[in-house]
């Protein structure tokens, strides 16, 4: 069984990882744009000129990456006896060596040796690479300028995909045994005496993440393990959450129903991805267009500048996520170990070129975070505040009313048990029980001598009281 392991893809060339039989090769073949091509293209072993010595080869090659000056960077995790090797070689130059740069046993341990995927970073005047080592809780990183390496550790955390967001401000990491994802700044990977704590974004909720990778316009596309499906995330809005916003981004066209075993997917600098499914033991490579370039072609400030940088808000996979199938430009047949059938595609190959500088960032993306965390939360603190004060004034207010309902039933009563008594009852028990409302007063008066009258000849007795 020949497996393809990992993906890249430079102007007409398409260079695949292969595993057979316990060992592993770097081919590639050419992609045509003749639609009327029937010639099937042949894989071409990449290293065609023989070397000295076993450990002067692409042993076990693994990630794959192509930066915009054409050069291929491969990962090679060697043999029993050879060390793991970085290995640079310019495409543009009859795929000329560079640089090839071991891995020393402080950084890289020959029974703890796995190492998975590679992405790449463009600062203002120099590249790094980082380099997972799903076996162990380190992450490698390599600085070009200085030819040097070292390690980040993250406490017992092992991961394996990685993708580097367009805006190179943060590098997003998947655990190799959890579904979790989380992110650290690039600005701390590149400075080898700092480092900064890795933010938790969320947990994917299909299976275990195998290959990320960011577009131009910061969709995060990702494979699982053992899923027959690619989903995509947006990036800006997976920023903290217990699971990511995801989406299924593409099932085989051709029979759905039927599982794929494995996919493996890379972008280009057309818009374009290039995605190999392994099904029914043969593979199918079929070019998908998704309008946007691959992470290394997005240089934010350049394309800013002229006004082209592509945006969630306009990127294909908002108004076609219904319609899946319609993306797919063409549908290669299936491929064998030595040919395959002619690629039918309408897109014109073109030879990359070196993206503008990009300026350093200086950790945004992590401040922002933490700012974003910050606000949240007093927010969260202000809205329990006034809950607890709703609270309590709701309480006292129940308790008032409680205290008055009470009082009115009180006299109510009252008022009922006086209603009900008869009332001969209630004047004997006036009698017993009450003072009486009055007290007997004397007659007030005095007796009053006659007095003779000059206008009539009888008396008359004024009687005052």
């Amino acid at each position: 069984n020949v497996q393809a392991q990992y993906l890249a893809i430079y102007g007409q060339r398409l260079f695949i990882s292969l595993k057979l039989e316990g060992t592993s090769t770097l081919v590639w073949l050419k992609i045509s744009t003749d639609n009327e091509s029937t010639a099937p293209p042949q894989f071409t072993p990449f290293q065609r000129k023989k070397t000295v010595g076993e450990c002067n080869t692409i042993l076990s090659p693994r990630g794959l990456e192509v930066d915009p000056l054409g050069r291929i960077w491969v990962l090679d995790n060697g043999n029993k006896t050879c060390r793991a090797k970085l290995w640079i070689c310019n495409l543009n130059n009859n795929d000329e060596i560079i640089k090839v740069h071991q891995f020393p046993d402080t950084v890289l341990s020959s029974n703890k040796k796995e190492l998975s995927e590679l992405v790449l970073d463009k600062s203002r005047d120099n590249w790094f690479a980082y380099i997972t080592n799903f076996v162990s809780d380190h992450l490698i990183v390599f600085d070009l300028n200085k030819s040097k390496i070292w390690t980040v550790q993250f406490q017992g955390k092992k991961f394996r995909a990685l993708a580097l967001h367009p805006k190179k401000e943060l590098l997003y990491l998947s655990q190799y045994d959890s579904h979790e994802l989380y992110a650290i700044s690039v600005d701390s990977l590149r400075d080898e005496r700092r480092k900064d704590k890795e933010t938790r974004i969320g947990s994917w909720s299909n299976n275990y993440c195998t290959r990320m990778q960011f577009d131009t316009a910061g969709v995060l596309y990702a494979a699982f393990l053992g899923k027959d499906f690619v989903a995509y995330a947006i990036a800006d809005a997976v920023i903290v959450g217990s699971s990511l916003k995801q989406k299924c981004f593409f099932k085989d066209p051709v029979n759905p129903q039927e599982k794929m075993k494995s996919i493996i997917f890379a972008l280009d600098k057309s818009g374009c991805m290039w995605m190999m499914i392994y099904k029914k033991n043969e593979y199918k490579l079929l070019k998908i267009r998704v309008g946007a370039s691959s992470y290394l072609y997005g240089s934010q400030n350049a394309c800013e500048e002229k006004g082209t940088c592509p945006t969630t808000e306009n990127h294909p996979l908002k108004s076609t996520l219904a319609n899946s199938h319609g993306r797919v430009q063409s549908h290669l047949s299936k491929i064998s170990p030595t040919t395959t059938s002619s690629p039918k595609s309408n897109a014109e190959a073109t030879t990359p070129t070196a993206p503008a500088p990009v300026e350093n960032q200086n950790g945004k993306g992590i401040r922002t975070c933490n700012q974003n965390l910050l606000v949240l939360n007093t927010v969260l603190s202000c809205w329990n505040i006034f809950c607890l004060f709703s609270i309590a004034s709701q309480i006292l207010w129940f308790r008032k009313m409680k205290r008055r309902q009470d009082s009115i039933a009180r006299i109510k009563k009252e008022r009922e048990q006086m209603c009900a008594a008869p009332i001969i009852n209630r004047e004997s028990e006036r009698e017993v029980t009450s003072e009486p409302v009055y007290e007997e007063i004397e007659p007030i008066y005095e007796e009053v001598e006659p007095q003779q009258s000059t206008s009539a000849p009888h008396t008359v007795a004024d009687i005052h009281v």
